[in-house]
């Protein structure tokens, strides 16, 4: 049986193409929605021209949950949303790539984000879950999908493509020793620098100045 996913919980890709024609109902605000789906349009260009896909071959997992009516079906696809922080699923035939997505507004600053806490007691943050499937070879992304997003111009100033494996091995071995920050509301991250990310050899390939589609369908920059 061919499944979606190389690690972790199992699919078959017929199931995800079902789960993905059903989906209908956004989980967002409506706000939070435009910005999302402008941000998603640019990733999903730069996923079809590095992975050399098209745009059936592209699958959006946030907007399933609530489309698996099958019990079973649904909790698997939560496990992998909740616990494997996996945004996007690429089919490019012979394997299957996940990506974790994580865009930062250009105002709040170009280090890359990963949480450590989230202000929920009892429950892992995707940095500590990822690292403890990294060390006992469990479910983490393949692949984090990192922009800097400028809102008013919906364009992305610099977007990449990193080695979620290069990222957690580097932290392991202490070549990345990010500090870590609270906020006011509980939670608390690190802030990777983007030559760290370079340092270590984590991206796999970066863009720069990426414009959303003009009214015509194309692209501009």
């Amino acid at each position: 049986m061919v499944t979606a996913w190389t690690r972790g919980v199992p699919f078959t890709v017929a199931e995800v193409r079902l789960m993905s024609e059903a989906a209908d109902t956004p989980r967002f605000s409506q706000d939070r929605k435009r910005w999302a789906t402008s941000a998603d349009r640019l990733a999903d260009r730069c996923y079809r021209e590095h992975f050399d896909v098209g745009d059936a071959d592209l699958y959006d997992l946030e907007a399933l949950v609530d489309a698996v009516h099958d019990r079973d079906a649904g909790y698997r696809t939560h496990q992998l949303l909740d616990y494997g922080g996996l945004d996007r699923l690429v089919d490019c035939g012979d394997r299957h790539v996940h990506i974790a997505q994580r865009w930062r507004p250009v105002a709040g600053g170009d280090d890359l984000s990963l949480r450590t806490d989230n202000g929920v007691p009892g429950r892992e943050a995707e940095l500590r879950k990822w690292r403890t499937a990294h060390e006992g070879r469990g479910y983490y992304p393949d692949v984090i999908a990192f922009g800097h997003y400028e809102g008013t111009l919906e364009a992305f100033r610099w977007f990449a493509l990193l080695d979620t494996e290069t990222v957690l091995a580097a932290l392991s071995a202490d070549r990345l020793d990010p500090p870590e920050h609270a906020t006011g509301d509980g939670t608390a991250a690190v802030y990777v620098p983007v030559a760290d990310l370079r340092r270590i050899g984590a991206v796999i390939r970066e863009w720069e100045r990426l414009i959303a589609p003009d009214s015509e369908g194309g692209w501009d920059g």
